[in-house]
């Protein structure tokens, strides 16, 4: 789908996989990932041309060797998300998530949320609570993986997709149960206890 897509190591990339995206093991560092946070870029191919930027970067590790979490993973699933359907990655999550889980609160991007419905955003430096709207850097570079907006009851809408095979409150399916349990199924062990799934972390309920 990507037959451009390389990093530093050109024979490694053509060995990362879906699944070693989905389950943050191709060997894209953490690093990597936070830096793309800087990245401001507005335009429509932001998305498209961080990723041809990595053409120069390098592997923390080879592809499925082992786990750490990087951003870049699901930015590049955008990408692929984005070029598979021919539409904008933003318009295929409106289209294809919000609207059938009737997420009406729930953005793609910043100037979205501020025109809709969105709460300031603050930190609290030194003691005092500081509005921190001006410092998010967020661009169409990282729309993927960290450039969506939503609320609460939007957020309990998706959470019920999850905990009801793949379908809405107003039973509209997204994804087959079997496709929901391959999400939720742990791929990689981060440790004795922690595994990590397609964007989730599992690990077992203790009886205390």
């Amino acid at each position: 789908y990507l037959p451009w897509f390389t990093t530093a190591d050109k024979e490694a990339s053509t060995k990362i996989t879906v699944r070693h995206l989905l389950n943050q093991t191709s060997g894209f560092s953490q690093l990597e990932g936070a830096l793309r946070n800087l990245d401001r870029y507005p335009a429509e191919a932001a998305l498209e041309t961080s990723v041809r930027a990595l053409s120069n970067r390098s592997l923390n590790a080879a592809p499925g060797e082992r786990y750490e979490y990087s951003n870049t993973n699901y930015d590049i699933l955008g990408l692929l998300i984005q070029t598979v359907a021919g539409i904008s990655y933003e318009t295929y999550i409106e289209d294809n998530v919000f609207a059938p889980l009737q997420m009406q609160n729930s953005f793609t991007s910043l100037e979205k949320a501020r025109a809709g419905s969105l709460s300031t955003g603050y930190v609290s430096f030194f003691g005092l609570t500081t509005n921190y709207d001006r410092f998010m850097p967020y661009s169409r570079t990282v729309v993927p993986s960290a450039g969506l907006f939503s609320s609460a009851e939007d957020m309990a809408h998706y959470l019920l997709f999850h905990l009801n095979d793949g379908r809405s409150q107003a039973a509209a399916a997204i994804l087959t149960p079997d496709g929901v349990a391959e999400l939720h199924a742990p791929g990689v062990t981060i440790n004795d206890t922690v595994k990590y799934a397609m964007g989730w972390v599992t690990w077992p309920f203790l009886n205390l």
